[in-house]
């Protein structure tokens, strides 16, 4: 019973991407008074933004540790907006979702000049 599924290695980053997308959305959508809900934007786009920029990351450097740290972010999202969701008032928790999701893509600049060096299609020898 091992391996059954073979993923493609572009299928982790994209799964990210697209749930770190969808949670973005749902996290910015708040109820107004009793019958309707409103979507706010800044939470919504900078979620977006962060798993924007984490595509550009996974498309230079396809590796385990672009993997590891896709997944981490995600975590640490779905985390925090269940915890701000429900813990939290929705006048505090806007600034808060909207601050998260670029610590995040923040932590990923780590990882940034590396992807570069091993996206770059010319070899320099002595440039490193």
């Amino acid at each position: 019973m091992k391996n059954l599924v073979h993923l493609s290695p572009k299928a982790v980053p994209a799964a990210v991407v697209t749930a770190g997308a969808l949670l973005s959305i749902l996290a910015a959508v708040f109820p107004h008074f009793d019958s309707a809900y409103r979507l706010v934007a800044l939470p919504m786009f900078s979620g977006l933004a962060g798993y924007g920029f984490y595509g550009v990351l996974a498309g230079l450097w396809n590796s385990e540790a672009v993997r590891r740290a896709g997944i981490r972010m995600l975590a640490l999202h779905l985390a925090a907006v269940l915890m701000l969701r429900l813990f939290f008032s929705e006048s505090s928790a806007i600034g808060l979702l909207s601050l998260l999701p670029v610590l995040l893509a923040l932590g990923l600049l780590k990882l940034w000049p590396e992807a570069l060096r091993v996206s770059d299609p010319v070899n320099h020898g002595d440039n490193r």
